[in-house]
């Protein structure tokens, strides 16, 4: 593909006034690149790309097809048109077919407006009046966020609406949307945002979905991708994201490199040029948002290889039995005053380990075995593993001295030993053992595990990674100690006497 010239323009000028205006019509109805020559011939400098008239052709079947409630979702890249397309579409929807409410949406009003003037601006262009007619000669109410007027002997009415607003008792004659199109209705802010992405969410299904026309409505999402952050183990922040998920939508996402290395728009943006900005962003610490909102994988983490979207995570179950559980504890060290101690209660199930809970918090050598021997008497866990370096092997030898206190039995003690693999690569193994359904969370502990996870930088060593690295420790307690566990229901666990079960620094001498 290449640049429309300026010779080529003419030559396209030419040709349609040789044409007769039926023959204009029959191409622009069914070529998206010609229609937008003739729509917008200043703004089309460029051909759109295969990719684009192949969506192009299922977006006009949809709009063509009778009392239908066709979703797409579209992720375009950022600087690719994606706002081009909804105004054509939308123009399109007037001037070829039989809906008469469209509903124009973006994150405010004053966006909205404007996307609804330029549509109402390629409707006056001189090449479409001569070609289909002139709109406003039956135009009936004119503001700037509503439309309403007469055209090939339909009342059609076009609106325009910012995100939040409401939308309740939306008709016009009886007549409700039956065309409904988001154009980047959520931001980076409200993405960012879990209450907000909550709101946003709730507004779009609860309110915006709910306005279409009972007769038939065509829905059309797009926007960009944003960092997986999420709102819950299975709701992205994210809308697109969760469309995309949805095998209700028909979901288009597109990066800006195809996967087959080549650029989406070579001509308008080449593939070297693409690439050279991606890695200028990545080394300043922007490769997570590039690669979702150009490139839309908001999976990528940098120097993980992490894919979110392939860790598993376990429904809870309540009439299931564990087949065996144990506790694994990072301490932070007793020098180490600004990082945290991990504590993580893990279950089996069908020989997975499942992160049940999690303590992250910075805690003194006492406070730690305390906070410990509760979760062990709350779950009626028989065994608890440390990581034995250094000053921590210690912890074992007053665990025992502690439940010889108080009165308790039935609780193995174990060293875990991490190995002469560095903490940062004992992570990234981790990674993949979790992508891999070797490890698996709850939806409590995933938020959490994975906030962490997409955090990490394997190059720098002033991670967050307490939580991190409980997971490391879970298979090799399962490998070794895994013949104490005791299934559920037949815990050894005993409490003879509790006494002042405190986290008592006076108790445990450090």
């Amino acid at each position: 593909m290449s640049q429309v010239s300026q010779s080529q323009q003419e030559g396209a000028i030419t040709r349609q006034v040789a044409l007769h205006a039926d023959e204009v019509r029959k191409l622009a109805g069914t070529e998206l690149n010609f229609f937008a020559a003739l729509c917008i011939p200043d703004v089309c400098t460029f051909l759109f790309p295969a990719y684009y008239v192949a969506l192009w052709m299922q977006l006009l079947e949809s709009l063509h097809t009778p009392r239908n409630f066709d979703r797409f979702a579209l992720g375009f890249p950022r600087g690719h048109g994606k706002t081009i397309v909804v105004k054509l579409l939308v123009a399109y929807a007037v001037l070829y077919t039989t809906k008469r409410f469209i509903l124009v949406v973006c994150a405010n009003q004053e966006r909205a407006k404007d996307v609804l003037r330029d549509v109402c601006d390629i409707l006056s262009s001189d090449n479409v009046v001569a070609t289909f007619g002139n709109w406003r000669e039956q135009l009936t109410v004119d503001r700037a966020e509503f439309k309403q007027f007469v055209f090939n002997g339909r009342i059609v009415v076009l609106a325009a609406a910012g995100c939040g607003t409401s939308l309740r008792g939306m008709n016009v004659g009886f007549a409700r949307p039956d065309v409904i199109v988001c154009d980047d209705a959520q931001t980076r802010e409200c993405a960012m945002s879990i209450q907000e992405s909550l709101n946003y969410v709730q507004w779009f299904f609860a309110t915006l979905m709910k306005a279409k026309s009972p007769y038939g409505c065509t829905y059309l999402y797009v926007g960009n991708m944003y960092r997986d952050l999420k709102a819950r183990p299975n709701l992205y922040c994210c809308l697109l994201r969760n469309l995309q998920r949805s095998p209700s939508w028909r979901s288009y996402i597109v990066g800006a490199i195809l996967s087959d290395g080549t650029a989406l728009w070579e001509e308008l943006h080449p593939r070297d040029q693409l690439l050279q900005e991606f890695h200028q962003d990545n080394e300043m610490g922007q490769g997570e948002v590039y690669a979702a909102e150009v490139l839309n994988d908001p999976t990528y983490v940098p120097n993980s290889g992490l894919r979110e979207d392939m860790i598993r995570v376990r429904e809870s179950n309540p009439d299931e039995l564990h087949q065996g559980n144990f506790i694994v504890i990072d301490p932070a060290g007793i020098t180490k005053k600004s990082d945290f101690t991990a504590i993580g209660y893990f279950e089996m199930y069908d020989g997975v380990p499942v992160l049940t809970y999690v303590i992250e918090e910075r805690l003194s050598p006492s406070e730690t075995i305390f906070r410990t021997l509760e979760l062990a008497l709350r779950y009626g866990c028989g065994l608890v593993c440390a990581e034995a370096v250094a000053y921590q092997a210690t912890l074992l030898y007053w665990f025992g001295f502690i439940c010889a206190q108080q009165t308790i039995t039935g609780i193995e003690f174990q060293p875990v030993f991490p190995g002469i693999a560095s903490k940062n690569s004992r992570i990234l193994l981790s990674f993949k053992s979790a992508m891999a359904g070797e490890i698996a969370f709850t939806e409590e502990t995933y938020a959490i595990w994975v906030s962490r996870a997409k955090a990490f930088d394997a190059r720098r060593t002033d991670n967050v990674d307490d939580v991190l690295d409980l997971p490391t420790y879970a298979p090799k307690c399962v490998e070794m100690y895994g013949h104490l566990m005791a299934v559920q229901g037949e815990s050894n666990v005993v409490v003879e006497q509790l006494g002042a079960f405190a986290a008592d620094d006076s108790i445990a001498p450090f």
